[in-house]
């Protein structure tokens, strides 16, 4: 900030007072003005700030009156966080736009920033759902986790930062979209699961299957043999039972 003023009275000094804070800053002019620098701005600098000019004539000190006071507000410039998907608990592929994962399986959206400032909050958004999610931020991250896929959860997803400084929220721009896509499981990824997830029930699974297929086999066995066993006894009864019409004449 600039403090100056018009007069033939120079080597005077000007001061810079806050008017509602502590900060008081006194330079001997250059001239007719002096420049005053706050190099490292906080909260506590923000308000209305006006100058004086003092100088001494003939032995005698004498002050202006005050300058119209000038205000400014401290902001905060949050980057861009940045946007990803994983898959901790199964597999994430990426395809033309974006990953993919298979419908049921869990996945997780992270989104992260590069900040100073610690605590604070991520908010997601998703076009398909007018739900915003909310996780704090823990060492300026945060994962929005959801246990299964399903085809609702496709989309395109984005996030911003928020953060609260002296009391006041400042919030980051949103992050560039991140777009999901749910997939059908194949076969193969299908009786995987379910062999990692129910190790015991699939294998007592096959198991029945087998013993089933083999007691099928069995009696499909069996019946043949008595089919077989029904024709040789047929065939021996029609040869030992009757007699053939000369058998008959010759007893006659």
């Amino acid at each position: 900030m600039t403090c100056s003023i018009s007069t033939q009275y120079l080597g005077g000094r000007f001061t810079l007072q806050q008017l509602s804070g502590s900060y008081r800053e006194t330079k001997a002019a250059s001239g007719t003005s002096a420049d005053f620098t706050i190099r490292q701005v906080d909260f506590v600098h923000e308000g209305s700030y006006y100058c004086q000019y003092q100088t001494r004539v003939s032995g005698r000190n004498f002050t202006s009156g005050r300058s119209d006071s000038v205000s400014f507000s401290v902001v905060v410039s949050l980057p861009q966080p940045i946007i990803s998907a994983s898959a901790p608990d199964g597999e994430l592929s990426w395809g033309p736009h974006g990953p993919e994962v298979p419908h049921g399986q869990s996945f997780s959206i992270i989104c992260s920033i590069e900040s100073q400032y610690q605590g604070g909050s991520f908010h997601l958004i998703s076009d398909g759902s007018k739900e915003v999610l909310t996780e704090l931020a823990v060492n300026n991250s945060a994962s929005f986790y959801f246990p299964e896929a399903a085809f609702p959860h496709e989309g395109n997803y984005s996030c911003f930062y928020e953060v609260t400084l002296s009391t006041r929220p400042f919030t980051s721009t949103r992050t560039d979209e991140l777009s999901m896509t749910v997939r059908e499981l194949t076969l193969m990824e299908w009786s995987r699961r379910i062999t990692s997830a129910h190790p015991i029930v699939f294998s007592g699974a096959i198991l029945g299957l087998i013993l089933w297929l083999v007691l099928i086999a069995v009696c499909l066995l069996q019946k043949m043999n008595r089919s077989q066993e029904y024709v040789v006894n047929e065939e021996y009864w029609a040869m030992t039972t009757y007699d053939t019409p000369s058998n008959l004449t010759e007893k006659e």
